[in-house]
């Protein structure tokens, strides 16, 4: 079955590995697979909630949402700098850093309820997130990231786990907060209208499509 994953060409780790392999990994199968990094890496479960508040991810190997969500909030509520791979300061706005505050306690709290109560899923904080290889899954990946992602058409060829839900009660609960709607976005209920189905893999994933790891190859970030 193939599915739709997205990535910046600007992000030098994904790029990297997809020129390189033409795969990548989730944090915890990459772990599995490499002996190097098993002795070390942590899953996100071994970390209390709180401790993922104060402290972000510090297990090993980080997923983009852990990176991009979870490590820059820990940092703002510790009110340390955050800096480029070049050593520049990244200023955040008011705004932005509100956005990025909100929804990690939004994801800690789903987080927390996953563990609770379904302990069957996939973290969010840990996975590779892919969507239906179709029209309303390209629509459904630049509603979550924007115009400017590169999406390629990948195929598991390695699974530990895979989650099913419905981004609709993702977003309620973003919108209202409301317990409810966090578990039946665990719970994999489908939503008004049909919703967008997302899933998330603890996994590997594979480019399917040549001309793709080629544009890639070309055209991703690379090390000076």
């Amino acid at each position: 079955m193939t599915y739709l994953h997205a990535i910046s060409l600007a992000d030098f780790l994904p790029c990297n590995n997809f020129a390189i392999a033409g795969r990548i990994w989730s944090p915890n199968y990459l772990a599995s697979i490499e002996p190097g990094l098993g002795a070390v890496h942590k899953p996100v479960e071994n970390f209390s909630i709180e401790d993922l508040r104060q402290n972000g991810y510090q297990g090993g190997a980080v997923s983009p949402r852990s990176a991009t969500i979870l490590i820059k909030a820990a940092m703002l509520r510790r009110r340390l700098h955050m800096v480029d791979g070049h050593g520049n300061e990244i200023l955040v706005s008011a705004q932005e850093k509100q956005r990025i505050l909100e929804l990690s306690e939004a994801e800690l709290s789903l987080e927390q309820l996953r563990r609770s109560d379904y302990s069957d899923k996939v973290s969010r904080l840990s996975c590779l997130w892919l969507a239906d290889a179709n029209d309303e899954g390209a629509k459904h990946i630049k509603s979550m990231l924007g115009d400017q992602v590169y999406m390629v058409s990948v195929k598991i060829s390695n699974q530990l786990a895979l989650s099913k839900v419905n981004t609709h009660w993702f977003d309620e609960f973003i919108r209202t907060g409301d317990m409810d709607c966090a578990h039946r976005y665990w719970a994999g209920d489908g939503a008004p209208h049909g919703g967008r189905w997302e899933y998330l893999l603890d996994g590997e994933i594979v480019i399917s499509d040549p001309e793709q790891l080629e544009y890639i190859r070309s055209y991703g970030s690379k090390l000076p």
